[in-house]
């Protein structure tokens, strides 16, 4: 699902590529670090063929103001906006313990997911239940690989 960097020339149809940062405040500079060193091991490996920005806000968890659920990440894909805007992902990446660090990556790569399942237009041919399964899975393995090392 993850585009390799070996075959970024194939997926080269947008200018704008990547993926970026945005911390807002209240960020300590080894927290920042760290979740940069992070994104960086998944630039490395990976292409992004849209630029997707990554929004870190320092809180815990987000609350829906629909329903009062929490959660830690969602993936935007700015689809009802009407100028031109790119995916974007935020992810409440507040951490004070290297367990909270796993599940903060875990987050981002699990939302990463379900930028490329947007990117190649599996959310609307799957079921939710799929596409999260999916996203837990390269969650998985991409935090184990950083991790392990």
């Amino acid at each position: 699902m993850w585009i390799e960097r070996k075959y970024s020339t194939e997926y080269s149809d947008c200018p704008a590529r990547g993926l970026r940062l945005k911390f807002y405040d209240g960020f300590d500079p080894e927290n920042r670090r760290k979740l940069t060193d992070f994104c960086n091991f998944l630039r490395k490996a990976y292409f992004f063929p849209i630029r997707v920005y990554v929004c870190m806000v320092n809180v815990e968890k987000f609350r829906s103001p629909d329903d009062g659920h929490k959660y830690f990440g969602i993936f935007y894909d700015n689809g009802d906006c009407k100028r031109k805007t790119y995916p974007r992902i935020c992810v409440a990446a507040h951490f004070e313990s290297d367990a909270q660090f796993f599940d903060v990556c875990y987050t981002i790569v699990h939302e990463l997911t379900h930028y490329f399942q947007w990117y190649f237009l599996e959310d609307d041919k799957r079921s939710d239940r799929s596409l999260e399964i999916e996203a837990n899975r390269w969650a998985d393995y991409l935090t184990g690989e950083y991790f392990a090392k």
